[in-house]
């Protein structure tokens, strides 16, 4: 029989007096303060906020001065900024852009997309599906193969045969203007 049935749980009760747990404050104002934000930069007065314009500059400014009260730690180039190549941004009117295939005429940004790598003009030939356009550098995919798209307009899904995301076996393959190029190349009279 033991002695001193209470000893366990009078143990554990004056070892909880020197355990300590962290107390974490919750800054409940962060929520509304953080909504005030995203309302601001995705607002209509930043108009998108599209490279190089005076609105893209008002957001960047922003984020900076936020990280700079926060205390957050500069790891860009110059304090809290970080170069970075962004593709030129391609404004198209529409109401001027048309494509022609056969007899029907089909309509911008309904039928067929174009993209800051489009130029104006009249091209008429062959039209060839080429996939995604991509050819690895392995050897193992090539969507040009058994293809010959020399003089031919080229036609080629901008996606990815696993999609566009950081995990895609063919990330390497996803630049839009590479892929172009490589049509070029290859002797595309159009893409």
């Amino acid at each position: 029989m033991n002695k001193f049935p209470h000893l366990p749980t009078l143990a554990l009760l004056f070892l909880s007096f020197f355990a300590t747990a962290q107390v974490v404050e919750v800054d409940k104002t962060a929520y509304k303060r953080m909504e005030r934000d995203l309302f601001f930069l995705s607002s209509d007065s930043l108009k998108g906020r599209l490279p190089g314009t005076l609105e893209a500059d008002v957001a960047r400014d922003f984020i900076v001065n936020r990280m700079f009260e926060y205390g957050l730690e500069p790891l860009g180039v110059k304090d809290y900024l970080q170069s970075f190549p962004v593709p030129e941004y391609a404004v198209v009117n529409y109401d001027m852009t048309g494509m022609l295939l056969g007899k029907k005429m089909l309509k911008g940004h309904v039928d067929f997309y174009p993209v800051a790598y489009s130029s104006n003009g009249d091209v008429t030939g062959k039209t060839i599906y080429i996939g995604y356009g991509i050819v690895n550098t392995e050897g193992t995919y090539d969507d040009y193969q058994g293809k010959n798209v020399e003089g031919n307009i080229v036609v080629m899904n901008v996606s990815a045969p696993d999609g566009v995301h950081p995990h895609s076996a063919y990330a390497a393959y996803h630049s839009l203007s590479e892929r172009i190029t490589l049509a070029k190349n290859k002797g595309a009279s159009a893409v």
